[in-house]
């Protein structure tokens, strides 16, 4: 089976991804070597097949056009959660080292990913994880979102000194605060209660 090694050093484990072109890319951690590559993917194989049936595929004008096999409905919405965590990457990323250079505020790295309940969150060393789902949210609730998590870098708790922080960077905090918690309830059916996605 062909496929495109990509070793990073901070794979936990092998994780599998297919892109939006069909093609097959294996990250994993740099003590991996073929052998344990070759099994996984033959313990993944229904999995490969699936996902590699549905893509995604940009339409223009804020459209997505899902090509292959769309009447597994299943596959598309794997598709799709997919799609979401790469495009996460392509914007949340970029846009959360912009308001980091202008705030200054500095964090150590970030990562994005399909979580059920957080926007994002923050480690004590610096670590910020933000929810892919940010992507259909209203650009100024995404600003917010970053804005306080970077905030956690300087304050990992919800003090009022925290608050104060976040109001000196986003003064309609407040009203943005409650403008979240009816967008979660508005999410399209396929990025609901996402949970974990296949990489």
């Amino acid at each position: 089976m062909a496929y495109r090694l990509r070793v990073s050093p901070w794979a936990r484990g092998l994780s599998l991804r297919v892109t939006a072109q069909g093609a097959l890319e294996v990250i994993a951690p740099r003590r991996v070597g073929p052998r344990t590559i070759a099994r996984v993917l033959a313990q993944e194989q229904a999995w490969i097949q699936t996902a590699r049936g549905v893509r995604v595929l940009p339409a223009g004008a804020g459209r997505l056009v899902l090509a292959g096999q769309v009447g597994d409905t299943l596959a598309c919405r794997q598709a799709l959660r997919r799609w979401l965590v790469r495009a996460g990457q392509t914007h949340l990323v970029p846009r959360l080292a912009d308001l980091s250079g202008t705030l200054g505020l500095s964090y150590a790295r970030t990562t994005i990913r399909l979580a059920r309940s957080r926007w994002g969150s923050c480690s004590r060393t610096g670590s910020i994880a933000l929810n892919a789902r940010l992507l259909l949210l209203a650009p100024p609730l995404v600003d917010y979102v970053l804005v306080h998590e970077l905030c956690h870098t300087r304050e990992l708790n919800h003090s009022p000194a925290f608050w104060a922080l976040v109001a000196q960077h986003c003064p309609e905090y407040r009203r943005h605060r409650i403008a979240l918690r009816a967008a979660g309830k508005q999410m399209p059916a396929w990025a609901r209660d996402a949970g974990e996605v296949p990489a």
